[in-house]
């Protein structure tokens, strides 16, 4: 799947969110959204929209600083699963 032009505001707009779950400031994230928009200036817009979005999210690194800002939610989302699987254990059990 090829990139369109929408593609890259989208992606540079999920570097911003991605900042702003990390908890960086408004200053930063617009640091963010600098670094993200140079990330794909080059980047061949042949690619995948998931390509130019993991390239502008990976951009801000340097700013993130080993932070990782999904760490949360998966921890949040992991907690709800399990919980949801103790109720439907027995039927999965039965069904293998």
């Amino acid at each position: 799947m090829r990139s369109s032009p929408e593609c890259i505001p989208c992606s540079v707009k999920q570097a911003i969110r991605t900042a702003r779950i990390a908890g960086l400031d408004e200053s930063l994230q617009i640091e963010v959204a600098r670094m993200a928009m140079a990330a794909l200036t080059d980047l061949d817009h042949d690619l995948p929209p998931a390509v130019l979005a993991t390239k502008a999210i990976r951009s801000s690194e340097p700013i993130l600083r080993g932070i990782d800002p999904f760490a949360r939610i998966r921890w949040e989302t992991t907690v709800e699963a399990l919980a949801m699987y103790e109720h439907i254990r027995p039927k999965v059990e039965r069904d293998l």
